[in-house]
């Protein structure tokens, strides 16, 4: 993915937040038009993605940091993932077409931190993770990066 948006983005969409800035989940979901609730949130109004890492919440993974990359785990909690379904497929395709993806950090609940706009840091791939009922399964990590 380039640093240039989509054109559907382009012509309908700027973010309206500051990286850092502290917002709710209502101005996140009423700015961008997407969902409420969930990691991968699309906007079938901008064509875009807004993506959250609840680190609030001991339940989502959400993803870990490593050399100013994020390892963000893809969607469902138990069993193995599917990169071909629902919200996994959403941020596989939006990776591959170029829509842009912005980013929010939940650190206490209620309060989304815009990091600014991402893109892809390399492909895909499968890792072994126990479940939230504590079973092995495989999971997807997409490694991302925020955009200069």
């Amino acid at each position: 993915m380039s640093g240039t948006p989509a054109s559907k983005t382009d012509a309908a969409f700027r973010i309206p937040f500051a990286v850092g800035q502290v917002v709710t989940n209502k101005a996140l979901y009423t700015a961008c038009k997407c969902a409420c609730e969930g990691s991968v949130r699309y906007s079938s109004a901008y064509d875009i993605l807004a993506l959250v890492s609840n680190l609030a919440d001991p339940r989502h993974t959400g993803g870990e940091w490593r050399d100013n990359v994020l390892y963000f785990t893809g969607s469902g909690k138990v069993g193995d993932q599917d990169i071909n379904k629902g919200a996994n497929k959403r941020l596989k395709l939006s990776l591959e077409s170029g829509i842009a993806i912005y980013y929010f950090e939940v650190h206490r609940q209620g309060q989304y931190v815009y990091g600014g706009q991402m893109a892809s840091a390399g492909a895909p791939f499968q890792k072994a993770e126990p479940g939230a009922d504590g079973k092995p399964r495989q999971v997807w990590i997409f490694p991302l990066r925020l955009l200069a």
